[in-house]
Parts: C-alpha cells; structure tokens; sequence
C-alpha cells in the first residue's frame, strides 16, 4: 500500500507540473511565434471622412483564448461574471438616479444602500472596470467601460461599455 501511495503521488505531481508548464505557455507564449499572434482588427479599418469613431458598433471580434483551450471555460466564467458585475452596477445606478435625478460622481456613492461592495475585475491582473459620469454634475449619463476576453453567448469579446441605454460594444 505504501508504494502504490507513492505512485499516486508523483503521477499527481507529475499531472501537475504538465499541467503548469502548458499554461504557462498558454497564457505567455513565446514571442517568436507568429502562430499565437492576434491580429488587432482596427489594423484593416478605415474610417470614412467625418465618420465618429466612437459610434457604437458590434464587431466580431476573434477571443484571446481558442475554445479548445483548457483556459477557454475558466474565461468564459470570468466573462460571465463580468457581464454579471455590469447588470449589476447599472442596476444600482438606475436606483440612484431615480432617487436623486442624477448619476454619481463615483460609484463609492452607491455604497452601501444599493450594493455591498464595488464588483472588480475577476482577473486580478486584467483591466479595471472604469465608472465614468458624463458631462457636468449634476451627471445626467455615464460611461461604464469593461474588457471581455471570449465573450459571451450575446456579447462579442473586446471592449465594451454599459451606459444608461444598456450594454453595448465599443
């Protein structure tokens, strides 16, 4: 018996350390490759003369992780949590500004009457999520922005923004 323990303990170690390493190449490949390189799909856009750039259009954008890749349902939670984190937020928003007439300067102002705490960015080396109120106080809109890596059923991975108007891509 204390043999076989033996075994199963360095086959586990060896299954993790495997399992280590080829995440760590997943996550850091090697710079040299061009077979993990991700075309930014603004590279082949041009705008027409006079066209606003920041006009709100759904794009297809290709995700950062292959849906064969062992990382893919672990950022597909994180996406999922993300979307979650912005409902969530707006909601309280809404409820603020029906009770004020405005937006906040910050979501701090939310605390603790509408939400426990300010939601953040699963991924604890990923982008913030940005709270932004347009215009002069009293703010009558904001911008809400966020990153998703893979998307989500509905939403294109890339970067997004929640507004009064709901979620839209950027």
């Amino acid at each position: 018996m204390k043999g076989n323990a033996k075994k199963l303990y360095l086959l586990g170690g060896i299954l993790i350390g495997g399992a280590l390493v080829l995440t760590y190449f997943l996550v850091y490949p090697p710079k040299n490759s061009s077979k993990n390189t991700v075309k930014n799909i603004n590279d082949d856009i041009s705008l027409p003369a006079g066209t606003n750039d920041n006009a709100n259009v759904n794009v297809n954008r290709e995700p950062s992780i292959s849906k064969d890749s062992p990382l893919y349902p672990v950022a597909l939670a994180r996406d999922t949590k993300r979307v979650a984190d912005m409902r969530v937020l707006m909601d309280a928003l809404t409820a603020y500004f029906n009770e004020n007439g405005n937006y906040p300067e910050s979501l701090t102002a939310l605390l603790p009457d509408r939400i426990d705490f300010i939601p953040e960015n699963p991924n604890p080396g990923g982008e913030p999520y940005v709270y932004t109120p347009i215009g002069t106080a009293p703010y009558n809109f904001y911008s809400l922005v966020y990153t998703l890596e893979v998307g989500t059923d509905d939403i294109a991975p890339g970067p997004h923004e929640a507004t009064p108007q709901g979620l839209v891509s950027m």
